[in-house]
């Protein structure tokens, strides 16, 4: 073989390496995140529960609302 394909293979090689040692850190990380992650998955948690409960009532404040003033609002102004 030439030096040139010597120096290509090498390189290639070495290019594999890299992929390989950052796809088996890949699924490292994967299992972690997978795991829960211990306090941050408890906090992440958490704030999703929070931002799910203000959704819900405002959806329910929306439909109370239409139920009884209407989809326009009320006839007369709330400050009267």
């Amino acid at each position: 073989m030439s030096q040139d394909c010597v120096e290509a293979r090498q390189e290639l090689e070495e290019r594999l390496a890299r992929i390989q040692l950052a796809y088996e850190e890949a699924l490292a990380n994967l299992a972690e995140c997978q795991s829960g992650g211990g306090v941050s998955g408890t906090t992440t948690t958490a704030s999703l529960g929070s931002v799910t409960a203000l959704l819900a009532l405002a959806y329910l404040g929306g439909v109370h609302w239409r139920r009884y003033f209407g989809p326009d609002g009320p006839e007369y102004p709330l400050d009267r």
